[in-house]
C-alpha cells in the first residue's frame, strides 16, 4: 500500500481558520460519493495540510482497504481510534477489547478486512469455539458474542468513515454452547452464605480508624449491599448518598463506577432502576452513616455527590478493590472461589435465592437490571421450582397413604 504523504492531502479554506481536507486518491464515501473529508483549524494552508495529515494518518490504512489491510490489524486500529474519539468510553474498555481480539484471533491466517463476510465470521467462530484461544481449548460462545460486538463496532466505524463495504457481523449465527458452558452460575451454599454473613457482620462491627482500614471496611460494606440487592460491583461503587432514600426505603441506581474512579451511565436503560431496601439493609446503612461521621466532614456527609462506600477522603473506591476484599474475606472463612469467580457470586446468589423462593422472573429481572426476562431465564431457569413444590407435597400424601394401607395387613 502506498504510504500517505502530505502531498496526497488537498485543503481548501472554508472561512476564518476553518479548512476542509481530503485525500486525493482515497475511496469515495458510499453516501456522499465524494472522498472522505475532515475539518481542521489552522492559520495557513501549510499548517492546515500538516494538521490534516496527522488526522488522516491513523485513518488512512483503514480507508485504503483495497491495499489489503489485515482483518485483525483493522479491528485493532479501529479500537484505538474509537477510544481516541471517545466512542469507547474508558481506557479499560479499550484495553479489554484489544486483549479479547489479540487472544481470540491469535494464530489465525491473515485475511484482508474487505474480504471478510458473514459466512467467513461464522466459520471462524466455529473454529475458535472448538480449538481457538490462548490455550487451544476453545473460546466460549459468550466470549464469541463479545468478540462479535467488537467486530461489529469496528466495521460500523469504518463504514461511517467512508469505507464502501457491508458489515459482516450482523445476523451472525454462533455455535451451540458445549456442556461446560451450560453450567449454572456459582452461588453460595447455605453453609457458605451463613459463614459469609457472620464474617462480614463481624468486620463491619469492628473498629476502623486508619485510612487503609476505613477503605477496607467501606469496600466490605459494598459486598454487604451486593448481597442484599444483587447489584453489580460497579453499581455499588457508583452509589452516591443522594441515591439513597432513607425515608421511602429506596435506592436509585443511575451510575456505575470504573477502575479509573469515574462514573458512567449504565449500558442499558434496564440497568437504571429503583429498588427497595429491606429493613435489614436500611438499618445497616443508617449504622454505616453513623460510623462515617467519624471520618467524613459535615460538608461531605451533606453532599448528595459523596459516594456511599467511600475511602477516608470521601473518594470513589475501585470496583476491582471491592472485589479483592470480597475474595479475601471468602478465603478467611474457607469459601473456595475458582478462577473467574468474584464478587458477582453475591449477585448470582441473590437472584437464585429469590427465584427458588418463588418470586416471579419479571420482578427479579427488574430488581437486578437484566436487559430482559429472557436473560434471567437463560441463567437461572434451573433454580426455579415451578410446580415441583406441589408435586413434592402430593408425593408426601401418597407416601402417607401407602403407610396407612400397611396398617390393614
Amino acid at each position: 500500500m502506498k504510504a500517505l504523504t502530505r502531498d496526497d492531502i488537498q485543503v481548501t479554506r472554508k472561512g476564518g481558520d476553518m479548512w476542509e481536507a481530503w485525500i486525493t486518491h482515497a475511496p469515495k464515501s458510499p453516501t456522499t460519493r465524494k472522498p472522505v473529508r475532515r475539518y481542521v483549524h489552522a492559520a495557513t494552508e501549510d499548517e492546515a495540510r500538516a494538521e490534516a495529515f496527522d488526522t488522516f494518518a491513523t485513518l488512512y490504512p483503514i480507508l485504503m482497504v483495497t491495499g489489503k489491510v489485515d482483518f485483525k490489524d483493522a479491528i485493532l486500529s479501529c479500537i484505538a481510534k474509537r477510544r481516541e474519539l471517545g466512542r469507547i468510553k474508558t481506557d479499560k474498555t479499550a484495553h479489554d477489547y484489544t486483549l479479547l481480539v489479540e487472544r481470540s484471533l491469535k494464530g489465525l491466517p491473515r485475511t484482508p478486512v474487505d474480504e471478510v463476510s458473514k459466512t467467513y465470521l461464522e466459520a471462524m467462530y466455529a473454529k475458535l469455539h472448538t480449538s481457538g484461544g490462548v490455550d487451544g481449548k476453545g473460546v466460549s460462545v459468550k466470549t464469541l458474542r463479545k468478540l462479535n460486538v467488537v467486530v461489529k463496532g469496528a466495521y460500523d466505524y469504518m463504514i461511517d468513515q467512508g469505507v464502501n463495504m457491508p458489515n459482516p457481523a450482523y445476523g451472525v449465527k454462533f455455535p451451540k454452547p458445549n456442556d461446560d458452558e451450560l453450567k449454572p452460575p456459582r452461588v453460595l451454599t447455605e453453609s457458605e452464605w451463613a459463614a459469609f454473613q457472620d464474617a462480614i457482620n463481624a468486620e463491619l462491627a469492628a473498629e476502623a480508624t486508619s485510612s487503609n482500614a476505613i477503605k477496607r471496611k467501606s469496600a466490605l460494606f459494598g459486598s454487604y449491599i451486593a448481597m442484599y440487592t444483587g447489584m453489580r460491583r460497579g453499581e455499588v461503587c457508583g452509589l452516591r448518598r443522594g441515591d439513597i432514600r432513607m425515608v421511602t426505603g429506596h435506592i436509585r441506581i443511575e451510575h456505575s463506577a470504573t477502575d479509573e474512579k469515574k462514573l458512567k451511565t449504565p449500558k442499558t436503560k434496564q440497568s437504571m432502576r429503583t429498588i427497595v431496601m429491606g429493613e435489614t439493609l436500611k438499618q445497616a446503612i443508617a449504622d454505616f452513616y453513623q460510623w462515617q461521621a467519624t471520618y467524613l466532614t459535615e460538608k461531605q456527609r451533606q453532599s448528595d455527590a459523596t459516594p456511599l462506600c467511600c475511602d477516608a477522603k470521601g473518594g470513589i473506591i475501585k470496583p476491582s478493590y471491592m472485589s479483592a476484599q470480597f475474595k479475601k474475606l471468602c478465603l478467611s472463612v474457607g469459601i473456595e472461589l475458582k478462577p473467574g469467580e468474584s464478587i458477582h457470586t453475591l449477585r448470582h446468589t441473590h437472584v437464585s435465592e429469590l427465584l427458588t423462593a418463588g418470586e416471579s422472573v419479571k420482578a427479579v429481572q427488574e430488581r437486578v437490571g437484566h436487559a430482559s426476562a429472557a436473560t434471567t431465564l437463560d441463567y437461572y431457569a434451573h433454580v426455579m421450582p415451578g410446580e415441583d413444590a406441589a408435586i413434592a407435597a402430593k408425593f408426601d400424601g401418597l407416601a402417607d397413604r401407602a403407610r396407612k394401607a400397611g396398617d390393614y395387613r
